[in-house]
């Protein structure tokens, strides 16, 4: 202005993006995005169930060990612990940590039906090929040591109840956030393995029904 001092005048421009973040956008499309969270209430009632679920899975045998060392005697036990350790090694062996990268890679698909039905696929195919695998040498370990007919029928029962662990889809329904399904199976199948247990285990001969009611706990 004449006579006074100068006056400047700013100009806003527009901010620029990041190249890296515009090839991002280009090459992602939305099916690759993970989805939004339902929410904090459905994270807090998927914690909860699996909180539940790991109660109920490991609390259950443990209620359950004094009322088997009474019934079962010693000798008795000590099969049952037997065939429920070969049992739990069967296991980790059929899990080969898919609970770990299984449950990533759904929550990153999980709203791409085609790649989530690929990778289910293959998860499962390389759990039937662990089982198929397993489950002869496993009983040909069993016929050709030196064992007591009633540990054998135990441990016989211990790999039995292992096949079935190996395909809770649990790494699934926590990978899509569904836990109240898994919730209600698991709960229901513990207790009513725990009840018929206490129903027909009630001597030392009965201790290859231990293993039984596990593996139908377990596959219901």
């Amino acid at each position: 202005a004449p006579g006074g001092s100068p006056t400047w005048t700013f100009r806003r421009e527009p901010a620029r993006r990041n190249p890296a973040s515009q090839l991002w956008s280009r090459s992602c499309s939305a099916n690759d995005m993970p989805p939004v969270s339902h929410g904090r209430s459905q994270w807090k009632l998927n914690a909860v169930a699996l909180y539940i679920i790991a109660v109920v899975t490991y609390g259950v045998p443990i209620i359950m060990t004094p009322y088997l060392a009474r019934v079962l005697a010693p000798e008795g036990l000590g099969n049952v612990a037997v065939g429920q350790a070969a049992c739990i090694w069967l296991s980790l062996l059929y899990d080969f940590g898919f609970p770990y990268g299984g449950t990533r890679e759904v929550s990153v698909h999980r709203s791409n039906p085609s790649r989530l039905r690929s990778f289910v696929a293959a998860v499962l195919g390389a759990k039937c090929a662990l089982v198929l695998a397993s489950v002869p040498v496993s009983a040909a370990c069993l016929l050709a040591l030196p064992l007591s007919p009633a540990l054998r029928a135990i441990l016989a029962w211990g790999i039995v109840a292992a096949v079935p662990r190996a395909f809770i889809p649990l790494w699934y329904f926590q990978g899509t956030e569904r836990m109240r399904l898994p919730l209600t199976v698991v709960v229901t199948a513990r207790g009513l393995a725990a009840a018929l247990t206490l129903i027909l285990v009630r001597t030392p001969v009965d201790a290859w029904k231990v293993l039984a009611l596990d593996a139908l706990g377990t596959s219901t």
